[in-house]
């Protein structure tokens, strides 16, 4: 038989411990399912987890969109950059040209006005030397030291001509090469003999190291008898009691002729401004032995006109070096 009282509060108390089909905690907190609570509560950190991980993901997307924020934004600073370098190297390379073709002008001008230059000094110094004699003859040699100094001034002068003038042809591409045989020996036992005055004037001694068998060299005789001439010059120049040496030696298809001296010598650190034109590598030396720094400039120049170069040997206080390399035969050239 039905009985209300039992059955419906049987059907009431089953109701009360399922909401939805789950089980649930009644209101005292007591749990109606040990099973069913453990897995809603691995729900609910598993659901923590996500949330923490997509908070993760929105912050670093966040510092991601605003890296490439500054990214676009120096990608901008950078292409107005180099917009603007590029107009500066069009300026700079319009500057050069303009350089450059001012430079060409300059060097042709000097070298058409070699005649020009040289023809007024050579005569100043043939002038002096006609009058010297003729006081000499007349007895009147109270005159004779000034007529001497202007004759050395002269002198210096055309030689500084000839080298600014020489070293603007070969920059206005005017100086040509003519290659012959040359027994070096000879040559640069004659070469020594005519540099022994000047070195001598400084207390100097020249010696020779030149292997009688170092053969015939194909050179343009003028030129080499130019480079080698300022190098000697120098050495004595710059040598004072000491000793300078001259010698040359095969090596391969190169021969190799050196300048050797005693004297002050060059620290290390003014190498790169030694075949400078216009200066000297001390500036209190130019001051101290005068010279306007253009034989080094020109002798580099016209060894490097002759397929050669010019290595450096120095040591402050104990002497220089020079050695120039030139190939045993070499190319007729015009610059």
């Amino acid at each position: 038989m039905f009985r209300a009282g039992e059955t419906g509060g049987s059907l009431q108390t089953e109701a009360d411990a399922r909401v939805d089909g789950k089980p649930r905690v009644d209101v005292k907190g007591s749990l109606t399912d040990d099973a069913s609570l453990d897995s809603l509560w691995k729900e609910l950190t598993a659901l923590r987890k996500e949330n923490t991980e997509l908070r993760g993901q929105v912050q670093a997307l966040t510092e991601a969109s605003v890296h490439a924020a500054k990214l676009v934004s120096e990608l901008d600073e950078t292409r107005l950059l180099a917009a603007r370098l590029r107009e500066r190297e069009d300026q700079l390379e319009l500057a050069r040209d303009q350089a450059t073709e001012a430079s060409r002008a300059k060097s042709a001008f000097l070298a058409n006005m070699s005649h020009e230059l040289r023809t007024p000094l050579n005569a100043i110094l043939g002038y002096s030397e006609i009058v010297e004699e003729a006081l000499t003859e007349s007895g009147r040699t109270e005159l004779v030291p000034d007529l001497a100094r202007i004759r050395a001034a002269g002198k210096h002068l055309l030689i500084l001509v000839t080298d600014l003038l020489e070293i603007s042809r070969i920059e206005a591409g005017k100086v040509s090469l003519d290659p012959q045989p040359l027994e070096l020996a000879p040559f640069l036992a004659a070469l020594g003999r005519s540099t022994e005055p000047l070195a001598t004037q400084n207390g100097n001694q020249m010696t020779y190291q030149v292997d009688r068998a170092i053969g015939t060299i194909e050179v343009d005789a003028k030129r080499l008898q130019q480079v080698l001439g300022n190098l000697l010059s120098n050495a004595c120049k710059f040598t004072n009691k000491g000793r300078i040496e001259l010698g040359a030696r095969r090596s391969g298809v190169h021969i190799l002729i050196h300048v050797k001296d005693t004297g002050i010598g060059m620290p290390i650190e003014q190498m790169d401004r030694l075949f400078s034109a216009f200066t000297q590598g001390d500036s209190s030396a130019s001051r101290r032995y005068g010279g306007a720094g253009l034989g080094l400039n020109l002798a580099r120049k016209l060894t490097e006109l002759m397929d050669g170069e010019i290595l450096v040997d120095t040591e402050l206080g104990k002497g220089s070096t020079f050695t120039m390399k030139l190939p045993v035969r070499q190319r007729p050239s015009t610059v």
